[in-house]
């Protein structure tokens, strides 16, 4: 069985996720005491790396250009490269 992080040691919801599957693999679906209380300090290690992880601010994402004026709507995106729709003669 793996030994318990240190204090000190901050992983991430992955790892830990990924040490509770486990856990259950091993088991085969029956926790004993010992397993249970493993278990339960893992999920609460989980839950504080998911709020941890959920409150590191993203990159801003690119806001989306302004549409040319003299492009029409639907207009696809080769058309607009091309300088417009092609002639339909």
């Amino acid at each position: 069985m793996p030994t318990p992080p240190e204090s000190t040691d901050v992983r991430s919801a992955a790892v830990v996720n990924e040490e509770i599957r486990a856990l259950w693999r091993r088991a085969a679906g029956r926790l004993t005491t010992e397993q249970r209380r493993r278990y339960e300090r893992l999920i609460t290690e989980w839950s504080a790396a998911v709020a941890r992880e959920s409150a590191t601010p993203r990159p801003a994402r690119t806001p989306p250009q302004p549409r040319d004026p003299r492009t029409p709507r639907g207009a696809c995106p080769e058309c607009q490269a091309a300088g417009g729709p092609p002639d339909r003669t």
